[in-house]
């Protein structure tokens, strides 16, 4: 799991906030935040489900989100390549 991606990529994708004000709002340093995005620090369930409260995004997606192929058993690998794009397309029309 790359749970600093998925942090980016949330706050990248559904939020129109920059680091710092992204930061801000969930109660952290900017610093702080950057080391998440970089999986050099790890965040508390409490800090994720203040992510997804701020981003407005349910924690299912940001577990989703953070999901690697690394995560798939190898004999799922290629069911999880061709799926991919379209949960993504989804979730990105419903979010």
């Amino acid at each position: 799991m790359n749970i600093g991606k998925a942090i980016k990529d949330i706050r990248t994708q559904y939020t129109e906030f920059n680091q710092k004000e992204f930061a801000e709002k969930i109660g952290i340093s900017q610093t702080y935040l950057s080391q998440l995005e970089n999986n050099k620090k790890n965040a508390s369930t409490d800090l994720l489900k203040k992510i997804g409260t701020v981003a407005n995004i349910p924690m299912q997606i940001f577990l989703y989100k953070s999901i690697t192929e690394n995560d798939i058993p190898k004999h799922k690998r290629k069911a999880y390549k061709i799926l991919k794009p379209t949960v993504d397309a989804l979730i990105n029309e419903f979010i």
